[in-house]
This record gives structure tokens, C-alpha cells and sequence, in this order.
């Protein structure tokens, strides 16, 4: 997913308006947010980080270096870029240089699901 369609996912989610959005990272104008949801442009580096921190979730993930995340389910998804939880993200990448099945790998992710809050 590209960034421009991460950032309106988010937003929408947060049910943030982009004057809002705009606000929030200390912009004057929403025509920047709405160059940025259309792929006119990019923010800054500082401004990705104040976005990222706006919505919890890594520049990482907000550049599309984690598309890998995009493919689990809402609740889970959430579980993993909670700020609290990044130490998944770091151990996702691990669990695919072990060698270990896809099966096992898919198990262990269903029992963690019963432990992420509906």
C-alpha cells in the first residue's frame, strides 16, 4: 500500500477530518493533507514522525515498508502497531529466518489472536 493510501486509511479510522489532521501536525492549510492523500507530495521527515506518532504506528509501517502487516486482521493488526507491542514487528521478520513451517507459524498467530481484545 502506498503512502498516500495508508495515511487516508488511518485518518479515516481515527475519523480525523484532514483540517483536523492538518492541525494536529502544525500545518496551516488542509490542501497539504489532501497533496499528500492524492500523491502529490510528501511530508517531511519530522512530519512523518508526527504522523506517526499521531496514529501510533511506525514510519515504517506509514512509508509501506510493512505491507506484510496490512494482511492480518483489523484487531490484530492493531495488536501488532500498538506502541506497546512493536516487539512483534521486530520478531515477525526472525520467525521467517528460522525455518519454521508456515503451519506452525500460522498456529502461533491464531493463539495470539486469543489473547487481542475484540
Amino acid at each position: 500500500m502506498e503512502f498516500k493510501d495508508r495515511l487516508k486509511m488511518l485518518r479515516e479510522e481515527k475519523g480525523m477530518t484532514q483540517e483536523e489532521l492538518a492541525r494536529r501536525v502544525g500545518l496551516e492549510e488542509r490542501s497539504t493533507i489532501s497533496h499528500w492523500e492524492k500523491g502529490r507530495q510528501g511530508p517531511s521527515r519530522d512530519l512523518l514522525v508526527k504522523l506517526s506518532q499521531i496514529f501510533e504506528v511506525p514510519v515504517d509501517y506509514l512509508v509501506g515498508n510493512m505491507d506484510w502487516v496490512d494482511q492480518l486482521p483489523y484487531n490484530l493488526r492493531k495488536f501488532v502497531l500498538a506502541p506497546e507491542n512493536r516487539a512483534w514487528i521486530e520478531l515477525a521478520p526472525e520467525l521467517k529466518k528460522t525455518g519454521l513451517s508456515p503451519e506452525f507459524i500460522k498456529d502461533l498467530i491464531s493463539t495470539m489472536k486469543k489473547y487481542v481484545p475484540d
